[in-house]
């Protein structure tokens, strides 16, 4: 754990040098399409009783991540759930189902890694969903007037008029 926190922290400190992150402004602007994580996420991991989420990450230009895995005796799935902090528009990617042996995750990163980083917002986020489909992954789309855990961490300012997160009223 320890390795992971400082290769995250030292990637952090990369893309602040690049000119890629300025923490100070937090405002959507264009870079690479690549989730990064931060330490201060960690207020957003959860656990229920067959299901976990991870903490998110920042897919950069106010859009943001997070992992849910859930698990029972005979089905094991994953769902990304994408969101345009911006907006509230939120996207729920199907990507791994055990029962169907479908694993979509690794054709999902690998194309989003390749979106072009000048989308910002919800352009960036309707580009991600139109990847999950190409690869094969069921998508659900939302729209949501709660400002996310995730978007509280990474884009606190793009809150808008969306109500303000609570962490009583999870995540």
């Amino acid at each position: 754990m320890m390795l992971r926190s400082v290769a995250i922290g030292t990637a952090l400190v990369a893309l602040f040098l690049a000119g890629c992150v300025d923490p100070a402004a937090d405002t959507a602007t264009p870079v690479p399409v690549k989730a990064v994580a931060s330490d201060k996420a960690a207020v957003c991991v959860g656990e229920l009783t067959h299901s976990v989420t991870d903490g998110p990450e920042d897919f950069g230009a106010g859009v943001v991540t997070e992992r849910t895995t859930s698990f029972s005796f005979d089905v094991y799935a994953t769902t990304r759930r994408v969101e345009d902090c911006a907006t509230g528009k939120t996207a729920y990617v199907g990507l791994r189902l055990s029962e169907d042996n479908h694993d979509f995750e690794p054709k999902f990163d690998a194309a989003v890694a390749a979106l072009d980083p000048s989308l910002v917002g919800v352009d960036r986020l309707t580009a991600i969903v139109a990847t999950a489909r190409r690869v094969g992954a069921d998508v659900t789309e939302d729209q949501s007037d709660k400002q996310s855990c995730a978007c509280k961490v990474y884009y606190p300012r793009l809150k808008g008029d969306k109500k303000r997160y609570d962490p009583e009223q999870g995540l």
